[in-house]
């Protein structure tokens, strides 16, 4: 039941925004839903840059697992980014143009 409300409501704020930040305390399943909902997607280019995040930011690491990693060619990080190869992620397949530390500024410690 919680699964699905929470489904729901993530589907409902995918809706009509372009990303959603995902709270709540330590190990209530927020990862999970996120990867489970990219899973439904089935959208190469998501998993992949989810993937890389949650590696980046040290979580759940079994993700690649539940992922998958039969990637072929290389995506943008960031495709809406400047096209600069800063360096490439071979393990998710991305080509990053975009600095970790600049995905890492608005994380708490």
């Amino acid at each position: 039941m919680i699964e699905r409300v929470l489904s729901t409501s993530l589907r409902a704020a995918l809706g009509d925004t372009p990303a959603v930040f995902v709270a709540g305390a330590r190990q209530t399943g927020k990862s999970t839903l996120v990867e489970a909902y990219a899973r439904r997607l089935d959208v190469d280019a998501v998993n992949r840059r989810l993937g890389y995040l949650l590696d980046l930011l040290g979580l759940e690491p079994p993700s690649r697992l539940r992922l998958g990693r039969d990637f072929r060619g290389f995506r943008w990080l960031d495709p809406s980014g400047r096209k600069e190869r800063l360096g490439y992620s071979s393990e998710w397949g991305l080509i990053l143009n975009v600095e970790p530390s600049d995905l890492l500024d608005g994380r708490q410690t």
